[in-house]
């Protein structure tokens, strides 16, 4: 009996079915490159390209994670239909070996786990969760993220998927890198516009601010060497303290100007480093002078301050100048008291942490507060404290420097609250 031939129509039906799911796949592929090329924000990009993704693939969640080439530390994430907690695992992480990110970075290759209840390392899946696939974002031979997502029980992702999301981390990790590229590139125009404002002020106000004591020192030393011979004793003294006194005034003036300059330029920055902030805090209330109101102003600190890796030449500069405003403006209250606050906070970039100096002290005027950050500047019920109004200014301009915020309270008679929030690591 002869044997039967195969039925070539089912392998060109195969054939056919291929080629189509191969066509749909390109046909995808420019669908998202056209969705997503159209914008310049690294967030904006990450979040359309993972519900364009969603929108292609029956995927549970996806979270899209961005590396520092030189010190491969994680610096953004964006995350689809992935609960706050599952995201918070990441930015515990101590090393990039604790999860398979850092398997995909070293190899530069995709991991495909068909279940990832199999695998301790894949932290983020939510319940419900099935299969996992890890995508290197490559440009050039170099991995700048990686971009992971999970498929709900019972669907697997197979080879086919995988092939799809390594062409399309290709074209997304070209995208986010012209994407960076031009937000670095915003960001140095903005800080060059802002450094010759800076500027601008700076001028104005030497112009404004050491005019006056200068003038006030020519004239008094011109009175002297007039009529030096004719005046009294008393006379010649008082005019001798006035010079000694607006020479003192005029040497901090520059000193002054000289710590907003380097500030506003950038030239007191230093590389990172641990930073123990309750250390910190206690630092500053010494440089502050609080050791010389102990008894009369109540300091309330929290028990746990994060440490963090920052600048803590800044940190500190931060604190000391605040205390410093809230034991100068405390007023004659009975019971004065300087609390200090602290809570980790969630930011549209990531993890921040939002300190507050709080006080009971004499306020701000309703119609000056907008006015408080700017240097030089000092509200009328400040006339007869001592100051130049530079310690808040350089405050917001470190704060601004970081990518901080800061915001202020206050309540003429009642007390002020300033409030920052700086975007560091923290170190466990």
């Amino acid at each position: 009996m002869p044997s039967e031939k195969p039925d070539k129509s089912d392998d060109h039906k195969s054939v056919l079915a291929a080629l189509r799911s191969h066509n749909d796949r390109l046909g995808a592929l420019a669908s998202i490159a056209s969705r997503i090329g159209i914008y310049q924000d690294t967030r904006r990009l990450a979040r359309e390209a993972m519900q364009a993704i969603a929108d292609l693939l029956p995927i549970k969640a996806a979270i899209l994670l961005l590396i520092d080439s030189s010190s491969g530390s994680l610096v953004f994430h964006e995350a689809y239909n992935l609960p706050s907690e599952q995201i918070e695992r990441y930015q515990r992480l101590q090393t990039w070996d604790d999860c398979l990110e850092g398997e995909v970075v070293r190899r530069k290759e995709p991991v495909l786990i068909d279940d990832v209840s199999s695998d301790t390392r894949a932290i983020h899946y939510p319940p419900g969760s099935m299969s996992l696939g890890l995508i290197p974002l490559m440009t050039r031979d170099h991995v700048i993220g990686v971009l992971s997502v999970t498929t709900a029980v019972p669907r697997r992702l197979d080879q086919s998927d995988m092939e799809f999301l390594l062409t399309l981390g290709s074209q997304l990790a070209v995208y986010l890198e012209n994407a960076s590229l031009l937000e670095e590139l915003k960001r140095s125009n903005e800080q060059l516009l802002e450094q010759n404002r800076d500027l601008e002020e700076l001028l104005s106000i030497i112009s404004h601010d050491l005019r006056s004591p200068l003038a006030t020192i020519g004239g008094y030393a011109s009175l002297l060497m007039k009529k030096g011979g004719a005046l009294e004793p008393e006379e010649r003294d008082q005019f001798a303290e006035t010079i000694f006194r607006k020479t003192k005034e005029t040497s901090r003036r520059f000193d002054d100007l000289l710590t907003v300059f380097r500030t506003a330029m950038g030239q007191d920055q230093e590389e990172p480093e641990e930073v123990d902030v309750r250390a910190l805090v206690e630092e500053a209330l010494e440089e502050a002078g609080i050791h010389e109101k102990i008894g009369r102003i109540t300091i309330d600190i929290p028990d746990k301050l994060p440490r963090l890796l920052g600048n803590p030449t800044h940190l500190v500069h931060l604190f000391t100048n605040l205390f410093s405003n809230s034991i100068k403006f405390m007023g004659p209250q009975e019971a004065p008291r300087i609390t200090v606050g602290y809570e980790k906070v969630t930011t549209e970039d990531g993890t921040g942490h939002r300190f507050s100096i709080s006080d009971n002290g004499m306020g701000i005027p309703a119609d000056y507060i907008d006015n408080i950050f700017r240097p030089f500047t000092r509200a009328p019920t400040e006339k007869e404290i001592p100051g130049s109004g530079v310690g808040l200014a350089s405050v917001q301009r470190i704060i601004r420097r970081h990518k901080g915020t800061v915001h202020v309270e206050s309540v003429e008679g009642e007390g002020t609250t300033i409030t920052f929030t700086l975007p560091w690591k923290e170190v466990k």
